[in-house]
């Protein structure tokens, strides 16, 4: 029979089956190898079945009274060997429903697959499952039966490929620890990915506010020597203030950049990386290049990347197109617009109150007049070193800033 458990052991694992536990549970609870509380509970059940014969093997300890909750089958009942972990009873029905069939949450399969359809949690079916159907089975039962169904059917992502000059997919990482203000901490690790040729740029940065995020961008394109005609993004505040299905809020300075640059920006669906599958595989390679160094500046980490960049990640072979990385850019290249004769002016938003006694507004000290039918009105208002742009219900109209 192997060893034999202490008392105290063999007492507890007695109280758990009276109680209707499975063998997974308490082998999950106390740690007991599931062959051996198979191996005590066929002795136990015993017991119970032949609760005078003294030919039943041994088991230390008093069970209680209560009923066992099993119907055995007749006649003699033998115990498996020693790795079978199953023995032959068959289960009350008015028991707990982890002693039922394995098989009782495949009765709702089609049920169950319907709503994983409509994106629903384990949880939340078993909570249906519990309300609308007859079933009083465990959460966990349904939560390793829906495991297996999402196992035998995997999602599938189909790669899309774009013609040359098309899109550009953008996102950060973190790069590698560098030292800022005695301490060693991670930078933001731009990267800009030419969805055609793989191509890519990267750069550390301290912030992602959008004035970097735009100039990130500008020194990406310079790189590429051209703009391409979109640029895919994640939803982060300095791209998209809203995220939206349809209608996604761009912050507005960088809908200025991208209208300046001749671009269009194409927000990602919240939750969807593999929709920007390209720059996602990019951030790890370069993180995977940085992985285990350390820099004393931002400037030395950038001229190790742009080092990396051009003596491994533009002349590898990439494993998508099985051709090498500059020979795919050299043909996309001549297809990218031309870059903006300077660069995009940067600027404040804010909002004003119209003066309702002259129809002016405040900004940075000095009053720009409005058109006196906005009196009363409060506008939105941008504006930087050269020029203030008021905004009031889709009319908008510019001024210069005082000298």
């Amino acid at each position: 029979m192997g060893n034999r458990l202490k008392m105290g052991k063999r007492e507890v694992l007695i109280q758990l089956y009276e109680r209707g536990w499975s063998n997974r549970k308490i082998h999950k609870t106390i740690g007991i190898h599931r062959d051996t509380i198979a191996r005590y509970r066929c002795e136990w059940q015993q017991k119970q079945h032949h609760p005078d014969d003294d030919q039943a093997p041994e088991m230390v300890g008093n069970p209680s009274d209560s009923s066992s909750g099993f119907s055995v089958q007749s006649g003699p009942l033998k115990c498996p060997p020693v790795g079978v972990a199953h023995f032959e009873v068959t289960p009350d029905p008015d028991r707990d429903a982890v002693f039922r069939s394995k098989s009782l949450v495949s009765h709702y399969r089609d049920t169950i697959r319907n709503k994983l359809e409509n994106g629903q949690s384990a949880h939340s079916i078993y909570q249906d499952l519990y309300a609308e159907e007859d079933y009083r089975g465990s959460y966990q039962s349904v939560k390793r039966f829906v495991r297996r169904l999402k196992s035998a059917k995997p999602k599938l992502y189909a790669r899309i490929e774009h013609p040359p000059g098309v899109e550009a997919q953008v996102d950060f990482g973190q790069g590698a620890p560098t030292l800022k203000n005695g301490r060693y901490r991670k930078p933001w690790l731009f990267v800009m990915t030419l969805s055609n040729s793989r191509r890519s740029y990267e750069e550390v940065v301290w912030r992602q506010d959008v004035e970097t995020f735009i100039r990130c961008h500008e020194r990406a394109f310079r790189a590429f020597g051209g703009v391409t005609e979109t640029v895919l993004l994640d939803n982060l505040k300095s791209g998209v203030l809203q995220a939206h299905l349809y209608e996604p809020d761009l912050n507005p300075n960088y809908q200025a950049y991208a209208q300046h640059a001749g671009f269009v920006p194409l927000p990602c669906r919240v939750g969807t990386p593999e929709h920007k599958g390209k720059v996602e595989s990019s951030v790890k390679y370069a993180q995977n290049a940085l992985a285990g160094k350390r820099f004393e500046s931002l400037a030395a980490q950038n001229a190790y990347l742009q080092g990396w960049n051009r003596r491994w990640a533009s002349t590898r072979i990439h494993g998508t197109t099985k051709t090498q990385v500059n020979r795919m850019y050299e043909t996309e290249k001549p297809h990218l617009k031309p870059l903006p004769e300077k660069e995009c002016a940067f600027f404040k938003i804010g909002t004003r109150k119209v003066n309702s006694l002259d129809s002016h507004v405040e900004v940075g000290g000095a009053y720009y007049p409005v058109p006196p039918r906005y009196l009363g009105f409060t506008v939105d208002v941008h504006f930087n070193s050269q020029w203030v742009k008021v905004f009031r219900m889709n009319v908008n109209w510019e001024q210069p800033t005082a000298t």
